[in-house]
């Protein structure tokens, strides 16, 4: 019986397209793929490479003359090569993607020919699968594996699903919408795979929507599958015909965008009328689209599922830890992953957590199936809200000082904020930038006997931990910004009264720092 596997993707970065392709095909026929091009700055190569290689069933190196010239490519070639030799025969799959004369070492080696495009039938020959991902007759389906066997699901977002996307007959786009983490694209894959959800949508396809590359890469291997597009044709042509032979089939169909980042982009892949779509993204607010909020696990959901994903029961130390990372899904499976593989208790954990929190939060279980970490997430995010305005890390990196509580966004745009955020159309960039990564909300928090409200900034604390790189510059930003706002006149009538409780907290934190020596 040929089961899925998992199958390394090794190549040149310049080369990602084509490693895309080969990916979007293994996925139809229902393979996990680990593709080197994820691994981001600051990883470390040959960790990365060793897990890859440990946790792989098969390499597939797409050779070139940037592979050969690359010595991380060559690597992990030599490397592959050895386990093949060493009693893991068949692992290495080599294909040419270009002309390239192999190197001496590698003159024997027999490869495939990808020059003149990915051919799917050899794959197929290659890694041979029972049967494609789908649930019965007439199914047509690439989607993932669940990332995790221990899947959580707050009944609310279920039931909005089913309202928007199974109540009726026409044809919906819905997104699901949140924080780096909160579990939007398990949530989208598991509903995907309900027996109801499969009897409406006999076609389920999974494409990554984050690039017009990906974008490109999932519907062309839809059309190839499907077998409108040769295998032959450039990519952009064969996924034009996908979506011209979605718009004609009678037979249900549900395409899943995961992790959308441009709305615009977005939009050109749309069905419209020939199926329903199921977008995740981290970006609120897309024109034309219907949004569910995902939010943090509670409290009770956190440690009910660290309980069950480790088989522990202590439940005040699983109370403790979810409480600690904040009841985001991903940092609850990343610990849990961890206990099982180490065989730690809950309660060490969380004293390993609380000594260095981000150490843990970077540190992932050699078998973990999340591709990123929660430091890796959050670091990515606040790159791109930094990309799109500059001031964006500056307003992290003061949340990040302070505490973990909600901070009033008077502290900015004054004469005294940081350099970058005192000008109220810079600080309005900052906070457009953050609230689009969904990396801080804002908040309005009232006061209890007149119901005025102050309007804040918040983040997880997760976030904040991401984002918080203690040093006197970033301490003492901090302070500028809290001095510069907090009402040092008298106050009878009690008008700063709410805003004075609000920063009472951070200028507490700021104190304490100082006291213990931590600002020099």
């Amino acid at each position: 019986m040929s089961e899925p596997k998992t199958i390394f993707i090794s190549h040149k970065g310049s080369e990602q397209k084509r490693a895309d392709e080969v990916i979007a095909i293994l996925a139809a026929m229902g393979h996990e793929t680990i593709d080197m091009g994820d691994w981001v700055e600051g990883d470390d190569f040959i960790e990365e490479m060793e897990e890859a290689l440990q946790s792989s069933d098969a390499m597939i190196a797409l050779l070139s003359p940037d592979y050969f010239a690359s010595d991380m490519c060559k690597l992990e070639l030599r490397v592959a090569t050895r386990l093949a030799k060493e009693g893991r025969k068949g692992y290495l799959a080599p294909y040419k993607i270009t002309e390239v004369e192999l190197p001496e070492i590698y003159s024997t080696m027999i490869y495939g020919n990808f020059i003149d495009g990915v051919d799917q039938a050899v794959l197929k020959r290659r890694f041979p699968i029972d049967s494609e991902i789908g649930e019965g007759p007439g199914q047509i389906s690439n989607l993932p594996e669940l990332p995790t066997r221990h899947f959580f699901a707050q009944e609310q977002y279920i039931a909005d699903l089913n309202r928007a996307i199974l109540q009726g007959n026409a044809e919906v786009s819905q997104t699901l919408q949140g924080l780096g983490g909160v579990g939007k694209t398990t949530l989208a894959i598991h509903y995907a795979r309900l027996p109801e959800v499969a009897a409406r949508f006999p076609i389920r396809w999974w494409v990554v929507a984050e690039t017009e590359q990906g974008l490109e890469a999932g519907f062309s291997a839809l059309g190839r599958t499907v077998g409108v597009a040769e295998m032959q044709e450039p990519d952009i042509a064969a996924a034009q015909k996908a979506l011209t032979w979605l718009r004609a089939e009678p037979r249900g169909a549900l395409i899943l965008y995961d992790n959308a980042e441009d709305g615009a982009l977005l939009s050109k892949w749309l069905p419209g009328d020939a199926a329903s779509a199921l977008v995740t993204t981290r970006i609120g607010g897309m024109a034309g689209l219907t949004e569910i909020s995902l939010e943090v696990w509670p409290d009770d959901v956190a440690s009910a599922y660290l309980m069950e994903r480790t088989g522990q029961e202590d439940a005040l130390a699983a109370l403790k830890l979810a409480q600690a990372l904040g009841g985001l899904p991903l940092a609850c499976e990343q610990a849990a992953a961890y206990v099982v593989e180490t065989g730690e208790t809950l309660a060490g954990y969380l004293a390993r957590f609380e000594a260095n929190p981000k150490k843990m939060t970077a540190k992932k279980a050699t078998g973990a199936t999340h591709e990123n970490t929660v430091a890796t997430t959050f670091a990515l995010a606040i790159e791109k809200a930094a990309t799109d305005c500059a001031a964006a890390p500056i307003v992290l990196s003061v949340m990040a000082e302070l505490a973990d509580a909600p901070l009033p966004i008077a502290v900015f745009g004054h004469e005294s904020a940081p350099e970058g955020l005192r000008e109220a159309e810079d600080v309005a960039d900052a906070f457009d930038a953050l609230t689009r990564w969904a990396l801080v909300s804002r908040v309005e928090v009232k006061e209890f006997h007149n119901g005025a409200a102050v309007p804040c900034l918040d983040a997880h604390r997760l976030v904040r931990l991401a984002a918080s790189k203690p040093s006197n510059a970033s301490l003492e930003r901090a302070a500028q910004a809290l001095g510069g706002t907090f009402p040092f006149e008298p106050d009878r009538e009690r008008k700063n009264w709410l805003v004075c409780n609000l920063l009472i907290p951070h200028a507490l934190r700021l104190t304490h720092l100082i006291k213990t020596g931590q600002w020099a």
